[in-house]
């Protein structure tokens, strides 16, 4: 009989321990324990593997914080690397720098390793909210600068070429250096959208690591333009270069928008289908 209330109460003892049960069940354990040295043992070990079981999911949940903060850290990293490379190319272009002597190869190196280093930015930025009339907004004003740098530089092209003295009001050796600093604001304007949507997706939680993609992409165009309109010796065979340069500029930038895309969709389901299976 005393082995059987043994056996029960050793059954209770896991309850006990946790908190959960009723003062009478309690009031039992404890009565029986004043005379049981084999239940009080093992009322001792259930504590002991209760706070080693508590230890252990705390050293999980540091080791997750820590990763959470490398993973973060990384994404400061790259996207100070980008924010470094595109400041650089504005400040470059409105000095006469450097930058337009680089090669088309040279830049395509760069505009790829942009966009790999915003990729995996977004690996430590996953926001939860998709972006906003404002992120939107400040995206439109991206394409609508490039655009604008763009059609000044077609339009300048096509004006030398049917040998007019003027564009723009102003003579026409003027016109470069007008240009180029159109060019030059143009890029730190679109640093500074980059610099809107990084925000945004930090504070805000946004998942617009495509706009970041996309503010990439336009000042590379850009710096394209600053490249040819520099290196321009023949006017005729100009439109033609500009045309393929930009053009496989821009696919590549709409390569990065769409993986960014992507890559964000996929993220979005398997969170959903983690929290799914959470529910069931």
């Amino acid at each position: 009989m005393e082995k059987m209330r043994c056996d029960i109460i050793q059954d209770l003892i896991p309850s006990y321990v946790d908190g959960v049960c009723s003062d009478a069940t309690r009031e039992c354990v404890e009565e029986h324990m004043k005379s049981c040295e084999e239940c009080r043992r093992m009322t001792a070990l259930c504590r002991e593997k209760g706070i080693a079981d508590e230890q252990i999911d705390q050293r999980g949940l540091d080791g997750l914080k820590k990763i959470k903060r490398l993973i973060q850290c990384k994404g400061y990293a790259c996207c100070g690397l980008v924010i470094f490379n595109l400041g650089y190319m504005g400040i470059s272009i409105l000095g006469n720098g450097e930058w337009s002597r680089l090669s088309f190869s040279a830049h395509l190196v760069m505009l790829i390793t942009c966009m790999c280093l915003v990729l995996l930015s977004g690996m430590g930025f996953k926001g939860k909210r998709t972006p906003g009339w404002p992120e939107l907004t400040v995206g439109a004003g991206s394409v609508l600068t490039e655009l604008y740098i763009v059609l000044l530089t077609v339009y300048l092209v096509k004006e030398i070429q049917r040998g007019a003295d003027y564009v723009w009001g102003r003579e026409l050796y003027r016109t470069g250096p007008f240009l180029t600093w159109q060019i030059g604001l143009g890029n730190l304007a679109l640093l500074v959208c980059f610099l809107f949507h990084l925000s945004r997706m930090i504070r805000k939680d946004k998942n617009g690591n495509w706009l970041l993609c996309l503010d990439v992409a336009c000042c590379y165009v850009l710096s394209k333009c600053h490249s040819i309109l520099g290196n321009m010796l023949e006017p005729e065979k100009f439109l033609n270069a500009f045309i393929r340069e930009t053009a496989i500029v821009a696919a590549i930038g709409l390569l990065g928008v769409g993986a960014s895309v992507l890559i964000g969709m996929m993220s979005r389901r398997k969170n959903s289908l983690h929290s799914g299976g959470g529910v069931l």
